[in-house]
């Protein structure tokens, strides 16, 4: 697994110094909201534990916009992981796109800084016509853009959470959680 930003000095991560918050936005228009908003709960709350980051959701910042469109939305914040839900199809992404993820960091320090994660309702819709468990699946894509949001790149192992497309079979593997875990030694 490449990390998304490196040079010879290093790679950037997350400094494991103070909370990282998470402000998630979903959109009026989502086929079902509470889906997107539980699914976004529990990759969250994964990625915290397979991190060690200190990464935390304040229940005032998670909000319903009226508008498909990111351009009535501030930027993320110092220290922040922005999660925004669009409606499938969606100019945001791209056809067919489950996410994007956008990371601010600083290129001296090789620091993330903040980050910006675009999905698709399209996962939960996938999810639910793959006949699994919406929550497992969903979940795990959802954790997919999260793992680009702390620096992890994609995975050739097919199985790997991080792995370009999610296969049916996809899990956290043991070198996702090696990964993660790295992802959050950056020490102040």
């Amino acid at each position: 697994m490449r990390p998304l930003v490196s040079n010879d000095a290093g790679v950037a991560l997350w400094s494991n110094c103070s909370p990282i918050t998470v402000s998630i936005h979903l959109s009026e228009l989502l086929n079902d909201t509470p889906a997107a908003k539980k699914v976004t709960l529990d990759a969250v709350s994964q990625l915290a534990t397979l991190t060690g980051l200190d990464i935390r959701v304040e229940t005032d910042s998670i909000q319903t916009v009226k508008v498909n469109d990111l351009d009535s939305l501030p930027p993320a914040g110092s220290r922040e992981i922005q999660l925004i839900w669009v409606t499938e199809g969606s100019e945001s992404l791209e056809d067919h796109h489950l996410g994007e993820t956008e990371l601010h960091f600083s290129e001296a320090q090789l620091e993330l800084r903040s980050a910006t994660v675009i999905l698709s309702d399209e996962i939960i819709n996938q999810a639910a016509d793959r006949q699994h468990s919406t929550g497992d699946s969903a979940m795990l894509s959802v954790l997919h853009e999260l793992g680009h949001s702390v620096g992890l790149g994609h995975s050739v192992d097919p199985h790997s959470v991080m792995a370009p497309s999610l296969a049916d079979e996809a899990d956290v593997t043991l070198a996702d959680r090696s990964a993660l875990a790295y992802a959050g030694t950056r020490q102040c």
